[in-house]
């Protein structure tokens, strides 16, 4: 398996450009060869993304719409296995047998397999017909910085988030705090999901002192939600001070 390093890169309006990469090749080390990076765009759930495949070390996409990077992996792999895209306009989503949900085609990097992307599902179909579908994770982080010297107690966070339809049985979203700019996680518990269950909360009480540089919250969803929505803490000796 090749190696992908990264020595230099630079961004313009043009697109990205990378410098010539040293990569590794079996006993050969040092060789010089081909810069393993794979860009392509595709649309989805009226999202713009530009995804970068960076050789076998990452697959970093950025959100046009948003404005943010996210890292994308297949099971057991730290890369995306899709390694081209394309909305194929003549292709209706049906979300029938064998008919792509989207328009969106994406190539697979290991088998002959062409995949359609879903922004409805939390489970991945497996590369062959009837393989078991697997449910992905899906992590969202955000903090709360401070400053100075002040202490507050984190009274609670609670998560706002479509309820009542995970894509399998026992699906969770997970919390974990950083009180050291992500050094280091504390787990915080974790909220299980059943079908048809439109009132599950999610909130996790009694978080603590927060202090400088402040606290970092990720949500891990192993399948539970189709979009997640927002966040709040309730900071201070009382519920009355919110942070969103």
């Amino acid at each position: 398996m090749s190696t992908w390093i990264l020595v230099t890169g630079s961004w313009d309006d043009t697109g990205v450009w990378f410098d010539d990469a040293p990569w590794l090749d079996g006993p050969d080390e040092g060789t010089t060869g081909l810069k393993q990076v794979v860009a392509f765009a595709f649309s989805l759930d009226g999202h713009d993304f530009y995804a970068l495949r960076l050789g076998e070390n990452e697959t970093i996409v950025y959100d046009l719409t948003t404005g943010s990077w996210s890292n994308w992996d297949s099971a057991g792999r730290t890369v995306w296995r899709a390694n081209s895209a394309v909305n194929w306009v003549g292709v209706l989503g049906t979300g029938g047998e064998n008919v792509p949900t989207t328009n969106i085609i994406l190539g697979d990097d290991r088998f002959g397999t062409l995949w359609s992307l879903d922004p409805a599902s939390g489970s991945d179909d497996g590369a062959f017909t009837g393989d078991t579908p697997q449910t992905f994770t899906r992590a969202v982080t955000g903090g709360l910085p401070m400053r100075n010297r002040p202490s507050p107690r984190v009274n609670s966070v609670t998560l706002t988030a479509s309820v009542g339809d995970p894509d399998m049985t026992d699906t969770a979203i997970q919390l974990r705090i950083s009180d050291d700019n992500g050094r280091t996680y504390q787990d915080m518990g974790t909220v299980i999901t059943q079908p048809n269950v439109y009132f599950t909360e999610f909130r996790w009480r009694s978080m603590g002192i927060m202090k400088a540089p402040g606290r970092i919250f990720e949500f891990i969803d192993s399948g539970a939600t189709v979009r997640i929505d927002g966040a709040d803490a309730e900071i201070g000796r009382d519920a009355g001070q919110r942070e969103t």
